[in-house]
């Protein structure tokens, strides 16, 4: 009896063994994958080494909670010729339109890419909600943002006020058709502008009708002609001068809106980069 009881006893202790070391296996297995998923989907991928190990701390928690604000992701990709497979324009801006297409398939998606082989940057927009939020004089904006940190070699910093101010136009919504993106200037600020400016112009108009206000405008031409009139000796036509007036014409791309493209992969894609 006592032998069969060691028997159970020993059955069980390696039972429970075997289930405590399936657990912590377990864990580990799930804790290795969390850790791959998490870099999988980081937000910057620094390969040319262009920030610090903080910096790309700091850059990655902003990108964060940009996505938790606005529902929309922001990344950031250092890369060189040999990662984008070519040393032109294109290369790199295939790349990172690729690379969007690929991760954020289905989604919204603002990402900043610099080859610095080539000193060159592309800034791209994919999704149907930040489209219409990045417009073409939008962009404009955060592209002179981002070059003028680029060429002074503060490459955090750059990235660091894109992304504050694409969250800015991101709570904003819409780009608007009157431009005011442009300047940078909210509603507030134009509506304050507006009313200072018809306060000016009816403080000049009442300035200038005191002014004028003895002078009374003669009833008719007879008082101009000096008494006994006058009598034309002749007359003849001579050309003096043209005047040309010219309007300019609006392109249809602007007033606000979005220019877009496809990508390789047939996606809408927006975006615009250069040289710096």
């Amino acid at each position: 009896m006592r032998v069969r009881l060691r028997g159970k006893i020993r059955t069980w202790s390696a039972g429970a063994l075997l289930l405590v070391m399936a657990v912590l296996v377990g864990g580990y297995v799930l804790a290795g994958t969390a850790q791959t998923v998490r870099a999988d989907n980081q937000y910057v991928k620094d390969g040319d080494d262009l920030f610090s190990d903080e910096e790309e701390r700091r850059l990655e928690e902003k990108c964060e909670e940009y996505h938790e604000r606005n529902g929309m992701n922001f990344f950031v990709l250092t890369v060189t010729n040999a990662d984008v497979g070519g040393s032109e324009d294109y290369d790199t801006q295939k790349y990172i339109e690729d690379y969007a297409d690929a991760v954020y398939a289905g989604q919204d998606a603002f990402g900043v890419i610099i080859n610095m082989d080539i000193r060159y940057y592309y800034l791209d927009i994919r999704g149907d909600n930040a489209l219409p939020v990045y417009t073409d004089s939008r962009q404009k904006v955060l592209e002179e943002k981002l070059v003028s940190k680029l060429k002074t070699v503060e490459y955090y910093q750059g990235i660091a006020d894109v992304i504050t101010l694409a969250d800015k136009y991101a709570q904003e919504g819409p780009g608007e058709a009157s431009g005011t993106e442009d300047f940078g200037a909210s509603r507030p600020e134009m509506l304050a502008a507006l009313v200072l400016g018809v306060v000016g112009a009816f403080i000049v108009l009442g300035f200038s009708i005191s002014k004028h206000h003895e002078k009374k405008m003669a009833v008719g031409a007879h008082q101009y002609i000096p008494k006994g009139g006058f009598h034309l000796a002749g007359q003849r036509d001579i050309f003096v001068r043209k005047y040309v007036t010219k309007t300019a014409k609006q392109s249809s791309s602007s007033g606000g809106g979005t220019t877009t493209h496809r990508s390789s992969s047939g996606s809408s894609h927006s975006g615009r980069g250069g040289h710096f």
